[in-house]
């Protein structure tokens, strides 16, 4: 005995779902993401390559943020220095 169109009936029964799940959730994905950039836009929210962009107003709020007149130049100590409680990094001996 031969089975006569077993491939198909087992193709309308797995096969089919699964591509019809697999075409209906790309369009619901594609429809929520869609509608996620239609809301940002809606909001008003701009990435910074949308936003007026001032090198110079950049410059002159960074140079109001740090100090560059004033710095030292000091070793940073590794982990296990600080378990070992540290090591003498200062050229004249004193602990910082």
């Amino acid at each position: 005995m031969s089975r006569v169109g077993g491939g198909a009936k087992r193709f309308l029964r797995s096969g089919v779902p699964m591509l019809a799940f697999i075409g209906l959730g790309s369009c619901g994905l594609a429809v929520l993401m869609q509608g996620k950039f239609d809301t940002r836009k809606l909001m008003g929210h701009k990435s910074m390559t949308q936003k007026e962009f001032d090198l110079q107003e950049e410059y002159r709020q960074m140079r109001e943020h740090l100090d560059i007149q004033t710095y030292d130049i000091i070793r940073v100590p590794k982990p296990s220095d600080i378990k070992r409680g540290g090591k003498d990094f200062s050229k004249n001996g004193e602990k910082r």
